[in-house]
């Protein structure tokens, strides 16, 4: 295992979402939006965070953050604390974000070993005791200069935000595994034609919810998809179109299990 005791950028992350869910932000998970792809964003009030994780503090890391600027208050990278061997260039990282305004978040691989807290004092000792919990050793939070507009921040990424999103995939993951619109309208129309088989194209697009601008793009995407699709990686893996002879239309049916 590394110095810094983390098995995993995943192990990492994860400690990194929960302090946050305590500390009272909605967090959101492998979210694809104007900057990339971000490990987490984080939102609370309309103040808002974006948190890149990696287990080295490293130029890819100091990009990766450094996209998110224009679109979030916080643009942060949350990387292992090291109570020996500090990797060279860790210390100057640490500087140079600074410079370019992005905050640091320093994990521990072990969360505190108190298990009893008195209870805070203040708003203040309850963070601290919360970053304490959850094994966060120090939080450096470069804010925007004044003026920034958090409303429409927040307007700006809520687009790229979905519920599905907060639990659908773990941050940091490997996989690649994240929720997309173009998955929620998977499961939308799989659960329509679940209920209803033997519809058309037309009547899943008028009466499911999909991501397509108009239900007239949605019939035209759906129709050429099925016609063109690789029958080893359908997609809608839940649904069997059928050509009607009489009509020259598909008819929908849920894959029989």
């Amino acid at each position: 295992m590394a110095r810094h005791g983390f098995k995993s950028e995943a192990e990492l992350a994860a400690r990194v979402v929960n302090w946050l869910r305590e500390d009272g932000w909605k967090v959101y998970q492998e979210v694809d939006g104007p900057g990339g792809i971000a490990d987490i964003v984080a939102v609370k009030g309309t103040t808002t965070a974006v948190v890149e994780c990696k287990l080295a503090l490293n130029l890819t890391v100091l990009e990766q953050a450094a996209r998110w600027i224009p679109y979030s208050y916080f643009s942060c990278i949350a990387v292992p604390h090291y109570t020996y061997g500090v990797p060279d260039g860790y210390r100057f990282g640490k500087t140079v974000a600074a410079k370019f305004g992005l905050s640091v978040i320093q994990v521990q691989s072990k969360p505190s070993i108190i298990t009893n807290y008195p209870p805070p004092r203040d708003e203040r000792d309850r963070a601290r005791q919360c970053q304490q919990k959850h094994g966060i050793c120090q939080a450096i939070w470069e804010q925007r200069p004044d003026g920034w507009n958090h409303a429409e921040s927040l307007r700006r990424l809520s687009r790229y935000l979905h519920d599905e999103q907060q639990t659908f995939a773990a941050a940091g993951s490997p996989t690649g595994k994240r929720w997309t619109p173009f998955k929620g309208t998977v499961q939308s129309f799989e659960a329509y034609v679940k209920a209803h088989p033997g519809c058309t194209i037309k009547e899943v697009c008028e009466n499911a919810k999909h991501h397509w601008r108009t239900n007239g793009n949605a019939v035209s995407s759906m129709r050429n998809m099925l016609r063109m699709f690789n029958p080893k990686k359908p997609p809608f893996p839940g649904i069997v179109a059928k050509l009607d002879p009489k009509t020259s239309s598909y008819k929908l049916y849920p894959v029989p299990h």
